[in-house]
């Protein structure tokens, strides 16, 4: 998307939401992964893996600029990881084709793939965004702590029968 982002894209804060605190991580209803410019310069230090950091501007409720020091994170790709016998799937009727994943297990075969990065897209479901525990752990460590960080554990298969 670089070659085409416009350079002062933004977005505006939310009515329903009256605060002005900015956080490192910005929660939005387009499930995008936006961040501060903090946490965007841990993930570069960490991420071993095709990654765009988009700048994106922030504006108040008056549409007035609140920051420019906010970036939407886009993973590249899409990875292969799932556990389709373990995690919770919905496929359109007699077809391979998803319609939803409700609960995530990871393959462990699938995870020791060459060149997995620290940040990625499911591939049955690029609205997720899956992070590795060095991700994690280097996320954590920042200080100050990272507000607005949510993580949830997801379960490995080991695949072993």
């Amino acid at each position: 998307m670089a070659e085409i982002y416009p350079e002062d894209i933004g977005v505006t804060m939310s009515n329903e939401f009256p605060g002005r605190v900015l956080t490192d991580f910005i929660a939005n209803v387009e499930l995008c992964l936006i961040v501060s410019k903090a946490v965007k310069e841990t993930m570069v230090k960490v991420n071993q893996g095709p990654i765009e950091y988009l700048p994106l501007w922030i504006y108040n409720h008056k549409s007035r600029l609140e920051s420019k020091d906010y970036f939407y994170v886009n993973p590249l790709g899409t990875y292969d990881v799932l556990s389709l016998e373990k995690s919770h799937i919905k496929f359109f009727e007699d077809t391979d084709k998803v319609v939803r994943v409700y609960s995530y297990v990871l393959s462990r075969e699938k995870l020791n793939q060459p060149n997995l990065p620290d940040i990625f897209r499911i591939k049955e479901w690029p609205k997720a965004y899956v992070i590795s525990q060095r991700m994690l752990e280097a996320l954590q460590a920042m200080n100050p702590a990272p507000v607005n960080l949510v993580v949830e554990k997801i379960e490995i298969h080991e695949d072993v029968e």
